[in-house]
């Protein structure tokens, strides 16, 4: 017997079921959207197979889209809605390129509202690009300052879609498409797919990070204290927490804490610093403050996440809830890992806490 679920979203057809889903299907793995009315295709050139995926109830679907096209222009609101358009094709390659960078941040990004869900897709890309370029083993450190530097220019110099200048974005990347993934070369995309309105808080967010990046490279990662370990935490992490408050505020206007965004930031980057401590270590850069021991880092990471927690608790935004329920979950699984001497937690124990924090049976 079909579940109501299914039965109603055979009966609604491909419209209804991406707007049962809050906008979000998939073809194979590469997502389809609605805009404003259309249901769009990912990019047939992608060779994506017939087939259709429920991410709530991990129901499938054959699909024939030719009946399906046929379908939708007797059921849509809108008859001239089609599944697939060329201009929607940057959209749907930036939330694919998401799900291949980050599987955990993938789902609540997602699930967000429209507009927010753009936002901060963008937004995560974009520091991706710029944490690939910190972290590279192969680019030397002065190379990484150059580059961070030049792009943190070429950011402060913009002021809209309309006249976005991409010139020194893909001059400053010239001479490293061998070097650097995909994620950081396509920067100026990521950037140019946000909302129009608030696409200059995170060119700003860009260029500040950039900056920062710049100086801590400068001075190869040196951290003499805890004050040292706070700024680079804020640099790289923290900032990132009051520019996901910011673009809350401006399409819900939901006022979170910042200062807890910060707390909650910086621990998760502490839980990655001691993750990644031997990687770290083997490229000649500790992150750890004089006398500070693996044990001690936790309880600091435990420490501000426990906090942020608390807060978090109490705000009733679902976006913000959506956006830290599993980061938290999976900070927290760490670092009981790290504590029983595991060096990261498996694949498999990933998938069941995202599957827990998502509802999954």
């Amino acid at each position: 017997m079909l579940s109501a679920h299914l039965t109603d979203t055979l009966r609604w057809g491909l419209r209804g079921f991406a707007e049962a889903l809050g906008g979000i299907l998939e073809v194979d793995h590469v997502p389809a959207w609605v805009f404003g009315g259309e249901v769009v295709w990912g990019n047939p050139a992608l060779g994506t197979s017939q087939r259709q995926f429920d991410l709530r109830h991990s129901l499938a679907l054959p699909l024939d889209k030719r009946a399906l096209t046929a379908k939708n222009r007797a059921l849509a609101p809108h008859p001239e809605g089609t599944l697939f358009t060329e201009r929607h094709a940057p959209m749907i390659d930036m939330i694919a390129a998401l799900k291949e960078t980050s599987r955990t941040f993938y789902l609540p990004v997602v699930r967000l509202p429209a507009g927010l869900r753009e936002a901060v897709a963008s937004g995560y890309l974009c520091m991706r690009a710029l944490d690939e370029i910190e972290d590279h083993p192969d680019i030397a450190s002065e190379r990484k300052v150059e580059l961070l530097v030049a792009l943190s220019l070429a950011f402060q110099g913009q002021t809209s879609l309309e006249a976005f200048d991409r010139a020194p974005i893909d001059h400053a990347m010239e001479g490293y498409q061998a070097t650097l993934p995909e994620v950081s070369l396509h920067l100026a995309d990521w950037a140019t797919l946000a909302p129009p309105a608030i696409a200059p808080r995170i060119w700003e967010a860009i260029a500040a990070m950039s900056d920062r990046m710049a100086y801590w490279a400068r001075i190869n990662w040196s951290i003499g204290g805890l004050a040292d370990l706070d700024r680079y935490t804020f640099s790289v992490a923290g900032s990132v927490g009051i520019l996901l408050c910011d673009l809350l505020a401006f399409f819900e206007g939901s006022q979170v804490d910042r200062s807890q965004a910060v707390l909650f930031g910086r621990g998760l980057q502490l839980v990655n610093i001691v993750r990644n401590r031997s990687e770290d270590l083997a490229r000649g850069i500790d992150f750890f403050p004089p006398g500070y021991t693996g044990e001690r880092v936790m309880a600091y990471a435990r420490e501000c996440l426990e906090r942020a927690e608390a807060y978090a608790l109490s705000v009733p935004s679902r976006a913000f809830f959506a956006l830290y329920q599993i980061p938290l979950k999976l900070a927290y699984a760490t670092l009981d890992a790290l504590a029983r001497g595991e060096a990261k937690l498996t694949r498999e124990a990933v998938l069941a806490l995202v599957a827990e924090a998502d509802g999954q049976p």
